[in-house]
């Protein structure tokens, strides 16, 4: 599934993705971990159970450790569900 509208920008020296506002961002962890972030984590579904808080309020994240164990399928349906969650809070502000 490919999300043409998302676009890449580079915020604070590292990636964020835009949909209507910032949907997730990668931040590099030490130990060669990276992990994907999503803004609005803490409001959003997670059916494939792999985000975690991390003691954040609003943010919720994957930490990505080896291509090999990318959990793919759960990670297109959280940017499914983060793009949803977007489109509402934009609603909401109108």
């Amino acid at each position: 599934m490919a999300y043409p509208a998302i676009q890449c920008r580079t915020r604070f020296k590292i990636p964020f993705y835009y949909y209507n506002s910032w949907l997730c961002y990668l931040n590099s962890i030490k130990n060669d971990k990276i992990e994907l972030c999503f803004i609005n984590g803490q409001i959003m579904a997670d059916p494939p159970g792999i985000m975690e808080t991390r003691g954040r309020k609003k943010i919720s994240g994957i930490m990505l450790t080896d291509v090999d164990t990318i959990p793919l399928e759960g990670i297109m349906e959280l940017f499914s569900e983060a793009i949803f969650v977007d489109k509402e809070n934009k609603k909401r502000k109108k």
